[in-house]
């Protein structure tokens, strides 16, 4: 068989006039082998030395060139004989595409359809949602993108970006530390990378689909690479009165127009950049680059796109995006003083499947409503991508000002949350949905209509909106239970992403027709591709994260996440020590197949477990733990979690020791929340590996101070002995409906 690069060489050879030896196994070596027939494969000859060239022998030269044209021939039949019928505006491969430019497009080659289905790949089945999809790939490619937007700011020190002392600082934003204010003409802007603490001065510019006017408010941007990097945009002066710009520094004044936005960026010392030590696979994530401009702010780069840099992506907000958000809000207008109808309820529910930009538009939503609202209601039903808060459990947050970055970035301790054990609801979507309705429930009756709203406030108060994210799962079981999420919740505004693979729409969600829902279509958008990491490592970050969170604060005192504490590892902290009979009333097994734990091994299941703190109402009088009897008589075989209208997650926590009577826990709760807590329950979530080692050692040989081979919880090498294997669950069994 000839080889592409050698009957490449062979053509250069034969248009420059140059002689090429040709290695003689192009020419049959046994005189008495006769040529295959058209359209069967030519028997492949024994391997022999390439014979020395002969200097001089012309005619031996051409007669092996003449043989290469005709195995080329019959090669060309070959291949064209069982040939598909190419699209229209496409072509088949043939010889003459060995000598194509490097140039050529390679979307203008007919590639041959992969079959819908066959025996020997794998069905995806619909209640696989873990499974990896091929959405982002060339489907995905198919969708209407816009193009990134192009850099208009340049960086001069001392024309438009000027360094500002601690005390210039502090009379423009209160706070004595260094600082740089820029100045941006309007339409024109700027993209900074690492994080930040961002100021308007003057003027109004857009973040992520959001618009921020002259205030004295910061907002923290988290800006790593394994995300869309945000764009800030000056929408130019639209307050020349402004009282900031006024307290401005002498030197910056000749320099402002009153048709300029005026930042200032200061460093924002969280220490979530160590969470790459934490985790290694994501050490790069807030790299800064060498050839970025340096704005004198710690962490923090101007970043000019270059058609190199492909492992960093732009956030483009979609135009169809930014329409219907900016609908949704024209629709949400104050009613006068006085007027019985205070408020519609506003409940906007976004649906459609995964890679499709669907928690991506939900965040834009949610953080848009605060412009408008005192507070925002978000409803994360997703258990695989939660934002606010770790896998596994739904929770109803509330938000009062836009958050910029990652879920991983922005934990949120929730107003009320349930914990379900699992990144999927396939194997409990009864409990699923009953945490989910006492959600809802607790929305109508504390948050929907507050009854003491926030004094002081421009926003509206009088109602606060609720912000529903559904799960990417939208065939099979999936379907059904977004239909059923839909029924009680009833939104009134419905946001659906079309499916980026229309072949496989079975058991697809299709709702019926309601006059009381306004129904808003969206075309998806491009998946995020400058990151080659998988769901689950997101989920392991998330999580990793939330066990390095200093002390979430308490709910109503701006409850987000404040700082990390990355320098000691989880095997290193100090954790709670309690007694386990006299701190809690209940142990629960959560996970599939659990409830064939017995008593004795109680111990062994719970060390180094992450557990769900659960505050319970129930009053259980048919179970009393024994004084001094230890985790053990804390846990009955088979007893079910209790009923999320009478219980709430309070947060997760992770087990790092237990023995009979003592149990030690590493949890960022405060203590004063953590005290409520009278049931664990241990579903599918555990630890990461990563959250096991020690990345403070300077080699790979021990945790800790202790040796690899003899850390508990950890086995290195091949697994022994029946059963100790990951169980794989085959999932390519198809339906009677599919043969």
């Amino acid at each position: 068989m000839l080889s592409a690069f050698h009957a490449r060489k062979v053509r250069l050879a034969a248009a420059s006039g140059v002689q090429e030896p040709v290695a003689s196994s192009l020419t049959p070596a046994n005189p008495d082998l006769q040529s295959p027939a058209p359209g069967h494969a030519p028997r492949r000859s024994p391997r022999k030395r390439k014979p020395e060239s002969v200097p001089g022998n012309d005619a031996e030269q051409q007669r092996r060139k003449k043989a290469d044209d005709r195995k080329i021939e019959d090669k060309v039949r070959y291949f064209d004989a069982p040939v598909d019928v190419p699209e229209p505006g496409s072509r088949s491969l043939t010889d003459d595409d060995v000598s194509l430019s490097d140039q050529e497009p390679l979307s203008q080659v007919h590639v041959q359809p992969r079959r819908a289905w066959s025996p020997s790949q794998p069905f995806l089945d619909s209640s696989d949602e873990e499974m990896e999809t091929e959405v982002g790939g060339a489907q995905a490619a198919s969708a209407s993108v816009p193009a990134p937007t192009t850099p208009t700011f340049s960086v001069e020190i001392g024309t438009n970006t000027f360094r500002l002392t601690p005390e210039e600082c502090f009379a423009l934003v209160g706070l004595e530390e260094p600082a740089t204010a820029i100045i941006l003409p309007a339409h024109s802007n700027i993209t900074l990378t690492g994080v930040y603490q961002l100021t308007v001065l003057q003027g109004a510019v857009t973040i992520m689909g959001v618009t921020l006017v002259c205030s004295a408010i910061s907002h923290a941007v988290f800006s790593p690479k394994l995300s869309p990097i945000p764009c800030i945009e000056s929408l130019g002066n639209t307050d020349p009165a402004s009282p900031l710009i006024s307290r401005a520094p002498g030197r910056l004044r000749p320099w402002i127009s009153p048709d300029h936005a005026v930042i200032v960026i200061r460093a924002h010392p969280t220490g979530i950049e160590g969470l790459g030590r934490v985790m290694r696979t994501f050490e790069s994530m807030f790299q800064l680059s060498n050839s970025a401009a340096d704005l004198g702010v710690r962490g923090v780069r101007v970043h000019m796109w270059t058609q190199e840099e492909r492992s960093i992506q732009q956030f483009v907000l979609p135009k169809t995006w930014d329409q219907e958000a900016s609908n949704l809000l024209d629709a949400c207008s104050r009613l006068e003083e006085g007027n019985a109808a205070v408020f519609r309820p506003i409940i906007c529910q976004v649906t459609g499947p995964k890679s499709s930009g669907k928690s991506t538009f939900a965040r834009m939503l949610s953080n848009r409503l605060t412009t408008r609202f005192a507070q925002v209601a978000v409803l994360d039903c997703d258990l695989g991508q939660s934002e606010f808060s770790p896998g596994g459990m739904v929770a109803l947050t509330v938000i009062s000002k836009p958050l910029f970055g990652p879920s991983f970035a922005h934990l949120i301790t929730p107003h009320a949350a349930h914990f379900i054990g699992s990144p999927t609801p396939r194997n409990s979507p009864t409990h699923y949905l009953s945490a989910i309705q006492a959600l809802v429930e607790t929305y109508k009756q504390e948050l929907e209509f507050p009854t003491a709203p926030p004094t002081g406030d421009t926003r509206i108060t009088e109602v606060v909106p609720l912000v529903v994210n559904t799960m990417g799962w939208t065939k099979g079981l999936g379907a059904d239970l977004n239909k059923k999420i839909e029924d009680m919740v009833e939104p009134s505004d419905v946001f659906e992403f079309e499916n980026l693979n229309h072949n496989s729409n079975f058991g697809s969600f299709h709702p019926t027709p309601n006059p009381g829902i306004r129904r808003r279509h969206l075309p998806p958008t491009q998946p995020f591709t400058g990151s080659s990491h998988t769901p689950a490592e997101l989920r392991a970050l998330s999580l990793l994260s939330y066990f390095h969170t200093v002390r979430l604060s308490v709910q109503g005192d701006n409850h987000a996440a404040r700082r990390w504490e990355t320098e000691t590892p989880l095997c290193a902290k100090v954790p709670y020590d309690v007694c386990a009979s006299v701190a809690f009333d209940k142990v629960i097994l959560a996970t599939p197949g659990m409830e064939d734990v017995v008593v004795s091994e109680i111990q062994n299941v719970l060390n180094g477990a992450v557990v769900a703190l659960v505050e319970s109402l129930e009053a259980d009088v048919t179970h009393s733990p024994k004084a001094g009897g230890g985790v053990h008589s804390l846990y009955q075989q088979g007893t079910s979690p209790p009923s999320p209208f009478s219980s709430n997650c309070l947060g997760l926590a992770l087990i790092r020791s237990l023995s009979a009577t003592r149990m030690q826990l590493i949890t960022p709760v405060p203590p004063e929340v953590l005290c409520r807590c009278r049931v664990l329950i241990k579903g599918e979530i555990e630890v990461p590996v990563w959250g096991m080692l020690d990345f403070r050692a300077e080699n790979d040989g021990d945790v800790a101070g202790v040796e690899m081979t003899k850390v508990p919880y950890l086995r290195w090498g091949k697994t022994e002995g029946l059963g100790g294997g990951k169980r794989r669950i085959r999932r390519n069994l198809m339906r009677k409906s599919q043969l």
